[in-house]
């Protein structure tokens, strides 16, 4: 995906919004003109306008583990700027919810680790997402937040066999081209279910 920054383009009140697309194919670009396959027009994926304070989270990162008895999380920020700004990060795993505050001290980025004694752990074909929240704060004032899933689990690659949380994985996949008849290269989530449950049995 991709962003542009059109701030010094808005002006006040009513603005006009307009995307201009093609799909011709091109020996030097992409799609090629041997491209094999069909290409659609148009765009066929989601996209918005976001409104961004001054000072915002760019982004972050979370990597689960474990140490001895104990998982943590490693929370990675990054701002779009060197601020003092506070952030405050609280996780709700299972029964179990941790806090923790980090404070940048005229950087943009910063990290923490936060132990958990009993998370709700992620597997295979059970799922057991933890929440997390991020809110930025700048004294008083909350300019930007987060909101974001994650799992508790540990992978690990041990001679020819993948252990998730310890334990062998069997892994089965399939390659997907998005040409349907009815929806083109624009397959809708509900039709992705729907195969993916036609490959588990």
């Amino acid at each position: 995906r991709f962003e542009f920054d059109i701030s010094d383009f808005v002006a006040d009140g009513e603005n006009a919004f307009a995307i201009t697309v093609d799909n011709f194919r091109d020996k030097d670009g992409c799609p090629h003109e041997q491209f094999n396959l069909k290409n659609y027009g148009g765009i066929y994926r989601p996209f918005y306008i976001e409104y961004r304070s001054e000072v915002y989270i760019n982004d972050y990162q979370v990597f689960p583990g474990r140490e001895n008895s104990l998982w943590y999380a490693d929370i990675n920020i990054s701002l779009n700027k060197k601020t003092d700004a506070n952030l405050s990060v609280d996780i709700i795993s299972g029964l179990e919810k941790k806090s923790s505050e980090i404070t940048f001290g005229g950087k943009s980025s910063a990290s923490a680790r936060i132990y958990f004694d009993n998370p709700a752990v992620w597997k295979p074909g059970e799922g057991n997402l933890s929440e997390i929240r991020l809110v930025l704060s700048q004294g008083i004032d909350v300019v930007d937040h987060a909101d974001d899933k994650f799992g508790f689990r540990t992978v690990e690659i041990k001679g020819r066999n993948i252990l998730v949380n310890g334990e062998k994985l069997r892994i089965l996949g399939a390659s997907f081209h998005e040409q349907h008849p009815a929806f083109g290269n624009s397959v809708p989530g509900w039709q992705w279910m729907s195969d993916l449950k036609l490959l588990k049995h």
